[in-house]
């Protein structure tokens, strides 16, 4: 499903993270990728300008028992995120990544899924 789109992934700081921007020319693709993710228990939000943030938190059981939503995903980090959906690898730009590479813990870090 994912392979026919036409996608660019981009790194931003959103609120204090590191999260992957998604975009396309095609408003249709993003649409489609929006209720794909949605459905897979990502949390996306969206933007106007033909793009979706992927935002990247791991919550604790802590911060889910806070929140009173133990029975949810505990939500994605960058390399979780591209381990769960390596269909979404080969869309990521690599002069994005590169950049903010250096302010990724250990556990983030995604250079061994490129191939």
């Amino acid at each position: 499903m994912l392979k026919d789109l036409k996608l660019n992934i981009t790194f931003l700081d959103h609120d204090g993270s590191l999260v992957p921007k998604i975009s396309s020319l095609e408003s249709e693709h993003i649409q489609i990728l929006d209720s794909f993710l949605r459905n897979n228990a990502v949390e996306v939000l969206n933007t106007s300008d033909n793009s979706i943030i992927i935002y990247t938190k791991l919550y604790s059981y802590t911060e889910m028992k806070e929140n009173n939503v133990i029975d949810y995903h505990p939500g994605y980090n960058i390399r979780s995120f591209f381990l769960r959906f390596k269909e979404l690898i080969r869309f990521i730009d690599r002069c994005s990544y590169y950049m903010i590479r250096p302010f990724l813990s250990e556990d983030e870090i995604i250079d061994d899924l490129f191939e």
